[in-house]
């Protein structure tokens, strides 16, 4: 028997289903998490805050405050940072959410892979700036790919915003989920 619980807050709504792979359908919406981490600059050990605590659906938010099952780099604020991550079952995507659950705001550029040419692609880059302290779903809306994603890469300015800067899940998909226009 599955059991489905909805999360809903004001940036996205989420369906939870137990016992389903890193890709959901929701009302012919798919999407997916990360199945593999890739590469990473750093990570702070190699239990909690590693980087594998970025696969599959966020298991932290909405809570905000430092938590050993978000990726945390190494050290705080010396260099810049990034994940690499890997998702099944490539397709067009359109959208990007990353569970930002401390620290929120040093996310300066999202990449995706061009399989044709093995070539990262910047779908969005931005300047790294502070935010509120609490958690967020940071969005990212663009034209859709010319072709299949199944590798996207985050670029990470800690030095930007102080403290450690966790991330517990980043999301793919071909449309928007959010709840909001």
């Amino acid at each position: 028997m599955k059991i489905f619980t909805v999360i809903i807050n004001l940036h996205l709504i989420v369906v939870i289903l137990s016992g389903f792979s890193f890709g959901q359908n929701i009302d012919s919406i798919t999407v997916r998490y990360v199945s593999e981490v890739k590469a990473f600059s750093s990570q702070y050990s190699q239990t909690g805050y590693s980087a594998n605590q970025v696969l599959g659906i966020s298991d932290t938010y909405p809570n905000y405050g430092d938590n050993p099952a978000a990726w945390a780099s190494f050290t705080a604020d010396s260099r810049r940072e990034y994940l690499e991550l890997k998702y099944s079952d490539a397709e067009p995507i359109r959208y990007v959410a990353v569970y930002e659950t401390y620290h929120p705001g040093a996310i300066d550029t999202i990449y995706v892979k061009n399989p044709t040419n093995n070539e990262w692609v910047v779908i969005w880059s931005g300047n790294a700036q502070p935010l509120k302290e609490s958690s967020r779903v940071f969005e990212v809306s663009f034209p859709v790919t010319s072709f299949n994603v199944s590798e996207i890469r985050i670029a990470i300015n800690s030095p930007a915003v102080g403290g450690w800067n966790e991330i517990d899940a980043v999301a793919i998909s071909d449309e928007r989920i959010s709840s909001t226009p």
